[in-house]
C-alpha cells in the first residue's frame, strides 16, 4: 500500500518570522493549537505538557533541549490527505476565501483562524512536529 505524500515547502526566514518569532512562548503555541481544535469542531481537547519546567537551558551560549514532549489531541473532524495538502500545508491560506468559508463544518461556529500561519506556531518551540489526523481513508492513493 502506498502511503499518502505530503510536502510543505517554506523558507527558513518565513518560519523564523511567522513561527519562531511570533510564537516563542509555550503558552502561546498551546493556545494556537487549541484554537485549531476549536476550528475543527472538537468537543474535547487534551493537552499534555510539562508544567513548571523549562523546556531547554543554555550552557556556554548553546541551547540544550531537555527532551520534553508537548501533545495536543482533540476529537475534532480531522482532515483527509487531500485536505491536508490543499489547506493545512499551504502557509497563509485564508479559509474564508479558499472555499471552506468562515464557519466550522459540524457546529457551524465562526472559526478563530485568520491568517493561515498558526500551524507554524510549534516550530518556535519544538524540534520535531508530528501531525496525526483521523479524517482520511486508509486506502487513499496520493
Amino acid at each position: 500500500m502506498n502511503e499518502p505524500r505530503y510536502k510543505m515547502r517554506i523558507s527558513r526566514l518565513t518560519v523564523d518570522k511567522l513561527g519562531v518569532k511570533l510564537y516563542d512562548k509555550v503558552s502561546a503555541v498551546i493556545a494556537e493549537l487549541v484554537a485549531n481544535s476549536y476550528d475543527a469542531d472538537a468537543p474535547k481537547v487534551t493537552v499534555r505538557a510539562p508544567m513548571g519546567e523549562l523546556l531547554a537551558t543554555k550552557h556556554r551560549g548553546k541551547l540544550i533541549d531537555k527532551g520534553y514532549t508537548i501533545e495536543v489531541s482533540d476529537t475534532g473532524c480531522g482532515m483527509t490527505p487531500d485536505e491536508v495538502n490543499k489547506y493545512y500545508l499551504v502557509v497563509g491560506a485564508e479559509r474564508r476565501l479558499d472555499g471552506r468559508g468562515d464557519l466550522s463544518k459540524r457546529f457551524k461556529r465562526k472559526v478563530m483562524g485568520r491568517k493561515g500561519v498558526g500551524k507554524l506556531a510549534p516550530f518556535g518551540i519544538c524540534e520535531t512536529i508530528e501531525l496525526i489526523t483521523a479524517g482520511g481513508r486508509r486506502d487513499f492513493r496520493g
